[in-house]
């Protein structure tokens, strides 16, 4: 009996994408026989439709159809998805579980190797605490690599070439509800990152659920810093803000801080680092600033501070550092004072400065409205940190520094 086999080169296609289908057809004996014509037909034109002459699908909507090609009374029929395509890097995306058993498709490319994060936030329906949406990535051929459920965030790196298919379902699959699904790129970034550099202050926003923001930042093994991460607006809860975690290049968790933040660290290794900013919990909005600062070698920006002259000067926006250097000498017998002069507006805010020596060690640290003294026990240039305290408080200021 003579017979019709559909090549089809992959299972899945992405809407408003094409896939040219062939076929082969044998006679009675198994015998190919070439140059043949197919009459092509799709199961749901409202998914997929095929060229009835020449067998060149296109995707329409997102679901499955079965596509048919036949001749002389026998056919072969195959099935392909239809699904979203969810490439773009910093792209989320809306879906809907509308009715029980109902699945959402969507495709992921990417190369073995690649690091990513995958968000899933749940935005109404899934009506109790044990309901949600469950995420499951698989590639075209074998088992899956990834399931977790709204409203959940995994750092995840490719452990094959893609394509991939992201399932979005019911959990448990009875359970109806809408969702935001996103995608960002750690490494490679995908070209959506904010460089960063010392000095840099970043006001960025957390607009839309399931957003991630990356930046980088290029820096050498040694290298002392400042991470400061403080909200501007959202983030309406004690518990709810923005959270930064920093990978190094070999993709190794540096830290990880909360809006109103700030850190000093080494960098452990030589090359570029991924900042990942996003909402904790994932299902708040808001605004932040986020800035980095050098301590050692010191921010190409920092102002070389002199013996017996007042500086005056602003932390201007949220999260904002100013940094100095100061010359001075081993056995140097030192004043440092530290008045705020507006702004810092209730008793619990002030203006914080913090001297580290040539060797990186804090010799001193206080808050406005102060002064202090101290005998220097290094030669050398020294770093001077203003910032605001807490990381949320603004205001102007005035700094001095005399020796006897």
């Amino acid at each position: 009996m003579p017979s019709v086999q559909i090549l089809a080169p992959v299972d899945t296609v992405v809407v408003d994408s094409t896939l040219q289908l062939t076929a082969e057809f044998r006679d009675a004996e198994g015998r190919l026989i070439d140059g043949v014509d197919f009459e092509w037909s799709s199961s749901d034109p409202g998914v997929a439709i095929v060229d009835p002459a020449t067998g060149l699908l296109t995707g329409v909507s997102v679901g499955s159809a079965n596509i048919t090609a036949a001749r002389q009374g026998v056919s072969d029929t195959v099935s392909l998805n239809v699904v979203l395509l969810l490439q773009t890097c910093g792209r989320i995306v809306t879906g809907t579980i509308s009715v029980p058993g109902e699945v959402d498709l969507f495709r992921m490319d990417g190369r073995a190797g690649d690091f990513i994060t995958l968000t899933l936030v749940e935005t109404e329906g899934f009506p109790t605490q044990f309901q949600a949406a469950r995420l499951t990535v698989f590639p075209l051929t074998g088992d899956s690599v990834l399931t977790f459920t709204s409203g959940g965030q995994r750092d995840f790196v490719l452990p094959v070439d893609g394509p991939f298919v992201l399932r979005v379902s019911g959990a448990p699959a009875s359970t109806t509800g809408s969702y935001r699904l996103g995608l960002a790129c750690l490494d490679p970034t995908g070209g959506t990152a904010l460089a960063l550099s010392p000095g840099d202050l970043a006001m960025k926003e957390i607009a839309e659920l399931a957003q991630v923001d990356v930046l980088t930042f290029s820096g050498i093994a040694g290298d002392f810093l400042t991470l400061s991460i403080g909200e501007t607006a959202g983030f309406p809860g004690m518990f709810q803000s923005a959270r930064v975690t920093v990978y190094s290049p070999s993709r190794d968790t540096v830290l990880a801080l909360n809006t109103s933040s700030r850190r000093d660290f080494t960098l452990p290794e030589t090359g570029d680092y991924r900042f990942r900013v996003g909402a904790d919990p994932i299902s708040v909005l808001g605004a932040y600033n986020i800035g980095i600062e050098g301590i050692d070698p010191v921010s190409p920006d920092a102002r070389a501070l002199s013996f017996g002259t007042v500086h005056s000067d602003t932390i201007e926006h949220i999260a904002d550092v100013d940094m100095f250097t100061l010359a001075a000498s081993s056995g140097d017998r030192v004043t440092v004072s530290l008045v705020e002069t507006s702004g810092f507006p209730t008793q619990f805010q002030a203006a914080n400065v913090t001297i580290f020596s040539p060797g990186r060690d804090t010799v001193l640290a206080f808050n406005s409205s102060q002064e202090q003294t101290i005998t220097l026990t290094e030669t050398g240039v020294y770093s001077v940190r203003v910032a605001g305290a807490p990381v949320g408080t603004t205001g102007t200021y005035n700094l001095s520094f005399t020796r006897f």
